[in-house]
């Protein structure tokens, strides 16, 4: 009888650090496959005052079931592919951003008179980690 007793102990034992492992196991895979996306919608770049100001506007989406909050950098181009520079500015007022909701942001660039810009891209940072 006694034999069976430490048996028994020892199954339930293993069995528990079975348990807890699987379980550990499965929360850090749960982590791993939590990401945050977005879309970049309503993109908008226009010149101003005799192509001496950049004016660059849009919406990002927040497509993941998490908040969101972030800013946005904006990169311009010239017509030789040359990098000419990268502005920061806050999303939705620095606020943050629910699931597929959209959050505003817009900025002004002064640029140089000689300077045709060519390629204009954005890229959110998200800050909500």
């Amino acid at each position: 009888m006694r034999n069976f007793f430490l048996v028994l102990f020892s199954m339930c034992t293993l069995l528990y650090h079975c348990t807890a492992a699987a379980n550990s196991n499965r929360i850090d895979n749960q982590k791993s496959i939590q990401t945050v996306q977005y879309e970049v919608i309503d993109l908008a770049a226009d010149t101003f005052s005799d192509n001496s100001l950049l004016y660059v506007s849009g919406k990002i989406r927040n497509t993941s079931f998490y908040p969101i909050q972030g800013y946005i950098i904006v990169r311009f181009q010239d017509v030789d592919n040359i990098d000419m520079g990268f502005v920061e500015t806050s999303v939705n007022k620095n606020l943050p951003i629910n699931h597929y909701r959209t959050g505003a942001f817009e900025i002004a660039v002064n640029i140089e008179k000689e300077t045709k810009i060519k390629n204009v891209s954005v890229e959110f940072i998200n800050t909500n980690k």
